[in-house]
């Protein structure tokens, strides 16, 4: 809608009805085209201890950080936590 207007280094703008989607991890609005993934599945709440069924839609600079999280694995999670707590920055501090 209305991108044959824009400038070639103007940011894409949104209009009501242009976003089908929003990425889940970093809210941005998304459209179809847009989506890097879905994911499609159970819930298991335990916070608020319930079950359902949730989807997931994922863009692609926040899948490609989730992907390497897992590539990463546990060790480059402990990491994290580390250079986090060295650097006073703590998860607890930022909730």
């Amino acid at each position: 809608m209305g991108e044959e207007c824009r400038r070639a280094d103007e940011p894409r703008r949104f209009h009501v009805g242009d976003a089908d989607n929003f990425c889940v991890v970093c809210g941005e609005p998304l459209e179809t085209w847009q989506l890097a993934a879905i994911v499609d599945g159970n819930l298991t709440d335990f916070e608020n201890r319930t079950t359902g069924t949730i989807t997931l839609t994922i863009c692609s600079e926040c899948l490609d950080a989730i992907l390497a999280h897992i590539d990463e694995g546990l060790v480059g999670a402990i990491n994290r936590y580390i250079s986090r707590n060295e650097n006073g920055d703590s998860r607890e501090d930022n909730k």
